[in-house]
């Protein structure tokens, strides 16, 4: 690959379409190809954001070859069930709405008879076409759907990405989670009809909290949950990326880029996009990024972050109570990643919060705003996005609240190893 290439290499707007720059996903991306492979199965691929949910998703697929028609529907706040179906029905129809569908179904029949004294058995099939208001007609229905599905002549995989996006405050959405439950259920109880497959991509810990709580169908949806990578995937990820292109970042510069990245292979892909950009404008026939190209990469990474990718934060920060803001504002003064029962035991130890106040202000923030996370192994409490501790750290309201709390004084230890008395009295 010709260095001029590498913004097919680093590419934080779109996800991984070349399975070499893919590292950290081996099982997930197994777990995958199983799922869509074993009947009834439909995979719900969770994480957050960042983390890689639509590249494993977009590589999975791949494997699959012309045997299938992907339909990818993007998922929005305002989106009902009827949106959803008249977007697919859309792209089934070549761009337009029928007003009329056929359905049709058969059975086999059997009989008998005489004919000059012998007797005689026959069987065939009996074949029956039913015309209906098409989807342009008649508001939408899971079961409608499903025919629509199965009576298309390839098997469809039809990916609903951002599926997080879909509001509780949105009053479709407990209509919206119910039918795509119900629809899903069809698709796996008729997998002997039709073998074509939803898969479900969104923000979330679990897939009953991505769902709505369907406990329906847990039988078909297959789980596959996107931790965070480890240091070592996104410095192997650098590592390929230098061979491919022949180049080479100085000394230390991987490193620093895989420990910001606290996981993210987003974080990965726009600094190390923004440091061949910075080299190369500083000279065209450079091939070593150095100390001086990474630290304007990193600030230009978060310049632009804060006009186009978190922007969409401005409005989960303007409306933080009090308790909220000056959670952020303490994690902030972290050196690294606190775990949730520390974090907890710091606040209300110095009376700085009392638990149920913490909890209250904790699962508002990672539930209802999206701007924390908690590992679901490690107890870690992290920023859902990499560039959101910079971002936060400028923000009025925030910074307003660090100035009247106190300063760790001790290093918390990455991914939980240190042990309650390491992080015991990290304030003065």
């Amino acid at each position: 690959m010709a260095f001029e290439e590498y913004p097919q290499v680093f590419t934080p707007g779109a996800p991984i379409t070349k399975r070499s720059l893919l590292y950290g996903r081996e099982q997930e991306l197994r777990d995958l190809q199983r799922a869509l492979s074993r009947p009834g199965h439909h995979p719900i691929v969770i994480g957050n954001r960042g983390v890689g949910k639509t590249s494993l998703v977009q590589l999975g697929l791949q494997s699959l070859g012309e045997s299938v028609s992907v339909y990818r529907i993007g998922c929005n706040a305002r989106m009902n069930f009827d949106d959803f179906a008249g977007d697919l029905l859309t792209k089934l129809h070549g761009g337009t709405l029928p007003t009329e569908v056929e359905i049709s179904t058969s059975r086999t029949v059997k009989g008998s008879g005489s004919l000059y004294l012998a007797k005689a058995e026959a069987s065939g099939s009996e074949s029956t076409t039913t015309k209906l208001d098409g989807p342009a007609r008649r508001k939408a229905e899971p079961w409608m759907l499903f025919q629509a599905i199965s009576a298309h002549r390839k098997r469809l995989i039809i990916v609903l990405d951002e599926y997080d996006r879909v509001s509780a405050n949105n009053r479709h959405s407990k209509e919206f989670h119910e039918n795509i439950a119900d629809l899903m259920k069809t698709m796996a109880d008729e997998s002997g009809q039709c073998d074509s497959r939803l898969v479900v991509v969104g923000i979330a810990q679990s897939a009953k909290n991505l769902l709505g709580q369907h406990l329906s169908i847990e039988r078909s949806a297959r789980e596959i949950y996107l931790r965070p990578l480890r240091k070592e995937d996104i410095q192997d990820f650098l590592s390929t990326a230098e061979e491919e292109l022949n180049f080479r970042f100085a000394p230390g510069i991987k490193n620093d880029i895989a420990t910001s990245a606290l996981g993210y292979p987003y974080f990965a892909h726009l600094v190390g996009l923004e440091c061949l950009d910075v080299m190369t404008e500083a000279d065209p026939a450079g091939r070593l990024v150095e100390q001086n190209h990474y630290d304007s990469a990193v600030s230009r990474a978060v310049d632009k972050a804060f006009r186009t990718e978190l922007r969409k934060y401005s409005e989960a920060v303007s409306d933080l109570t009090a308790d909220e803001s000056n959670l952020i504002a303490l994690l902030l003064r972290y050196p690294r990643p606190p775990t949730r029962s520390i974090f907890e035991s710091h606040l209300s130890t110095r009376n700085v919060m009392e638990p149920k106040d913490f909890n209250a202000a904790l699962n508002r923030l990672q539930f209802d705003k999206k701007l924390l996370y908690v590992s679901r192994n490690s107890d870690i409490l992290r920023f859902s996005d990499p560039l959101m501790a910079p971002f936060l750290k400028k923000h009025p309201q925030i910074a307003k609240s660090r100035a009247f709390l106190p300063e760790p004084r001790a290093a918390v230890e990455e991914e939980g190893e240190a042990d309650d008395e390491d992080q015991r009295d990290l304030f003065d």
